[in-house]
């Protein structure tokens, strides 16, 4: 599954015309740059070490270079739930990479099927390990640990990311019995979300300050229990839980007047910090707008959503981005413009582009949608000439400093490589946005 992308040369984009999003040439280069190289490298990993049963980002993106040994018996729950939630949906897109052959494309399948199934089974073994919970990081028993392999206690009266991460890789492996556990996952995280209880994968959960994140991340997983749902029950619980969960961040973290998004409010909820991490805020955007699609036109959200999160993406971009290096700030001060933390992380600007394009699709504001549009292009520019990797398989790198727009060896979240989550998951739905928009 080796290929040589040294020649590799980026589809830059001049204008935003949504003619060149909608060709057939623009989704042919998102297929041949982000999903046959994606499939490829995970399946080269696998074959170099067939005896690790779970997708293996035990490896460096900002260097390439390969995670000693003992790295190999930590995990982290992260990987396991995107993993699963990323590979499920590439199975049916395989035979449309025209790149990889038809015994490629057979060995990519049966690879990817069973790594599913291991890590489905590890995350359910994992849970009845836990008292039903995902810690952060775990050894391969699945007993807490910390980054270096000690023995930790999991957090107490809280639900990790981790956790919501491992029900959406249990609901999208979509066997009746994976999602009525994933539902019942599902309803404790409802309960632990709207109790400002998900959080404490670094350390105990923070009790000074609100993020509007448990409740962000909890709409894929509300989104995709919708899709998956084996009974009209689980549906509808699922979308009436993510239209309060939308309606709850616009109320508490989003300023109408000002189109500014806060990622934090105080311990009351009642006062908005001066804090903007732009890429959670256009990622709320993209994962409720799917969540919007899913209820339908009717719902009595549609026209709140139309008006405002478009507004709350043009704004978000406008203060997070780096107009010199191309790319998005990891923190803002919202009322100074001071940049707080200047990485320029990989995984915004895919996630901008998706909520961009739904964006655009919804807003009714001619002047917003072409907005829209425009922070769609800047990111697609930014992401396919400044991130990919040719000597890895156009794997991106993680972190780029705003300071310098070079590469820095900074991970943004967990020090592994993304399992074809963040860019490879959002534009499988960004491409099936563009062909409705045909």
């Amino acid at each position: 599954m080796l290929k040589d992308y040294s020649g590799y040369t980026p589809l830059l984009v001049d204008a935003p015309d949504i003619g060149l999003f909608t060709s057939d040439d623009y989704r042919r280069f998102i297929m041949d740059t982000v999903f046959e190289p994606g499939v490829r490298l995970i399946v080269r990993r696998s074959d170099v070490r067939p005896e690790y049963p779970y997708v293996d980002t035990k490896f460096n993106p900002n260097t390439g270079k390969e995670f000693p040994e003992e790295k190999y018996g930590i995990l982290y729950t992260w990987v396991l739930g995107r993993g699963n939630e990323a590979l499920v949906p590439h199975l049916p897109v395989l035979d449309s990479l025209d790149g990889l052959t038809d015994a490629e494309k057979h060995k990519a399948r049966s690879a990817f099927r069973k790594m599913i199934g291991n890590m489905t089974s590890a995350i359910v073994e994992m849970m009845d390990r836990n008292d039903g919970g995902c810690p952060f990081i775990t050894d391969t028993s699945f007993r807490p640990t910390d980054a270096d392999g000690n023995r930790v206690e999991a957090a107490a009266n809280a639900r990790t990311f981790g956790h919501i991460f491992c029900a959406k890789g249990i609901i999208a492996e979509g066997s009746d019995g994976m999602v009525a556990r994933g539902y019942e996952m599902m309803k404790e995280l409802v309960r632990f979300a709207r109790e400002n209880r998900i959080g404490g994968d670094r350390g105990p959960l923070d009790t000074e300050k609100i993020s509007h994140g448990g409740r962000m991340i909890m709409l894929g997983t509300l989104g995709l229990m919708a899709r998956k749902a084996t009974e009209p029950g689980m549906r509808q619980q699922a979308l009436d839980a993510a239209k309060d969960f939308i309606e709850y961040i616009l109320d508490h973290h989003y300023d109408q007047e000002t189109a500014v998004f806060s990622e934090f409010t105080d311990p009351t909820a009642t006062q908005r910090l001066d804090l903007l991490d732009p890429g959670h805020a256009n990622e709320l955007v993209g994962l409720g707008l799917l969540c919007l699609e899913l209820m339908g036109p009717d719902s009595p959200l549609a026209e709140r959503c139309a008006a405002e999160l478009p507004r709350l993406l043009v704004k978000s971009t406008e203060l997070g981005w780096n107009k010199e290096y191309d790319g998005m700030h990891k923190l803002v001060n919202t009322k100074t413009g001071e940049v707080l933390d200047d990485d320029l992380p990989w995984w915004n600007l895919p996630e901008t582009m998706r909520a961009g394009i739904r964006a655009y699709e919804v807003a009714r504001d001619e002047k917003v949608r072409k907005q829209c549009l425009e922070a769609v292009r800047i990111c697609h520019n930014a992401y396919f000439s400044k991130y990919l990797n040719p000597g890895l398989m156009l794997f991106p790198y993680q972190t780029r400093s705003g300071a310098t727009g070079e590469v820095i060896d900074k991970p943004p979240a967990i020090p592994e490589g993304d399992p074809l989550y963040h860019v490879n998951l959002t534009l499988l739905d960004y491409l099936n946005v563009l062909e409705r928009l045909k």
